[in-house]
């Protein structure tokens, strides 16, 4: 999933348990999934609606931030965890 949204893809996440489906599918570049036609329905609006996909590609810095830390400044932050661990 997360390898999706840093190359900057809408994510289709598969559930085989309902009780897992907590993402709001409009507010949101990952969606779930739990069964063929539901995948069928979105791969479709994928291809076909470029201003849904637009607008879902368009969400995904948002949701990187709540999985990556310290994005454009890794390397500083890397190194000055070293400095202070050495």
């Amino acid at each position: 999933m997360l390898e999706g949204l840093i190359l900057k893809k809408p994510v289709i996440q598969f559930i085989l348990d309902d009780d897992l489906i907590k993402i709001n599918q409009l507010e949101s570049p990952i969606h779930q999934v739990n069964d063929i036609q539901t995948f069928e329905n979105i791969f479709s609006r994928f291809m076909d609606d470029i201003e849904y996909k637009r607008q879902i590609i368009s969400k995904i810095p948002d949701k990187l931030n709540d999985y990556l830390s310290y994005q454009k400044t890794s390397s500083k932050k890397f190194l000055k965890l070293i400095e202070e661990n050495s």
